[in-house]
């Protein structure tokens, strides 16, 4: 009994390159391409996202805008309640 092209534990040599998952082989060897490249970026001595790092840059309070000031208010009137209202909740 012969067994099925699928279950041979061999490839196809030339052919195999396009039969399936070879788009995730691209994408991986592209996201190992781009970390190693990040990697050499972040190791460089003159790095400008590490320049300063550890520093605090903090505000005086007068450069910091008054959040409840700047904003108009709503005008919220609340509605007049009926003085036997409470009495009809429970009917």
């Amino acid at each position: 009994m012969q067994i099925k092209r699928w279950e041979s534990p061999r490839r196809e040599g030339r052919n195999d390159k396009g039969r399936g998952g070879s788009a995730r082989t691209r994408q991986l060897k592209k996201q190992r391409q781009m970390l190693r490249k990040r990697l050499k970026e972040a190791n460089k001595p003159n790095n400008n996202k590490n320049y300063g790092q550890g520093e605090e840059k903090i505000l005086p309070p007068f450069f910091v805008p008054d959040v409840h000031r700047s904003r108009p208010r709503a005008s919220f009137q609340p509605q007049k309640a009926d003085a036997n209202q409470h009495l009809n909740y429970f009917s």
